[in-house]
């Protein structure tokens, strides 16, 4: 069964891989340079004549469409009908996870938040929460942690421990002033400077780092009454780390996933990558 599900994993890279080079023109490029190198002069002419007559949601539509793009666009070229078919069959699937709700963020948590940047921290801290639970792990590491905002929520609601790395000194000192500002003076909340690398000497400190990390069992906000915990959380005095990064900025993503791989102490990883055309 193992040899079976790789050799299935091998060609659906293979013909991913396939379509993406074939169609190199339409994603081979930064997507700030989109109207700069005029990108959109490359769709074949056949597609542009219909594309350009759709609404725009009808377009965001696209990648989602459950009938056949034959049923609904009759008139189409076929080689506009063959793109979207090899794209939808190749693609993961996109449902939203129906059992994941958005945690619940008071005004006083989401405190300096723009809207945008709360509704991220409400459904991320739930799927971060929901994952730490299902791997048990008991220490959360989030990468590029910047102000702490989702640290915060994820020690106040769900009771976590938390550690944010940060490259900025500036924001270290910001988050830390935050969390006190939001009551969390315990050590089972905390933020340093740390430059994730992929590299082996990164690799090695990140270890130290967790290795010789000190967490209090609990705090006041271990137990939450009706929120679901990792109960490992409050009895192990080992590390299982879930490590996090939301909005993990060009190469930053890859090195957290090499982090993952070569991390023993790491046990799950959830990501949330932007940003790719400044990946080297």
């Amino acid at each position: 069964v193992g040899v079976y599900y790789m050799e299935h994993i091998e060609v659906d890279i293979m013909n991913s891989l396939s379509f993406l080079a074939h169609f190199d023109w339409i994603h081979n490029f930064g997507v700030t340079n989109i109207f700069t190198k005029e990108v959109l002069q490359n769709l074949p002419s056949e597609w542009l004549t219909h594309l350009k007559n759709l609404r725009t949601d009808e377009l965001n539509e696209l990648p989602f469409i459950e009938t056949s793009s034959m049923e609904r666009y009759p008139a189409w070229p076929l080689s506009l009908h063959n793109f979207i078919s090899r794209a939808s069959t190749l693609s993961l699937d996109r449902k939203q996870i129906q059992d994941i709700t958005p945690t619940s963020v008071d005004y006083g948590m989401a405190r300096g938040m723009t809207p945008k940047k709360w509704h991220e921290v409400s459904w991320m801290a739930s799927l971060v929460n929901d994952i730490v639970c299902k791997t048990n792990c008991n220490l959360i590491v989030d990468v590029g942690s910047g102000l702490g905002y989702l640290d915060h929520v994820l020690h106040q609601v769900y009771g976590h421990a938390v550690l944010g790395l940060e490259t900025s000194e500036g924001h270290v000192h910001a988050a830390e002033h935050r969390a006190v500002s939001q009551g969390l003076t315990c050590s089972r909340i905390q933020s340093m400077k740390f430059d994730i690398t992929d590299d082996v000497d990164c690799f090695q400190k990140f270890e130290n780092v967790i290795t010789n990390l000190k967490f209090p069992l609990c705090c006041g906000h271990s137990i939450k009454e009706g929120v679901q915990t990792s109960d490992r959380m409050l009895t192990t005095a080992s590390h299982k780390v879930c490590l996090i990064g939301l909005h993990c900025c060009g190469d930053l993503s890859s090195s957290v996933l090499s982090l993952f791989h070569h991390v023993n102490s790491i046990k799950a990883v959830c990501c949330v990558c932007c940003c790719y055309h400044k990946m080297t």
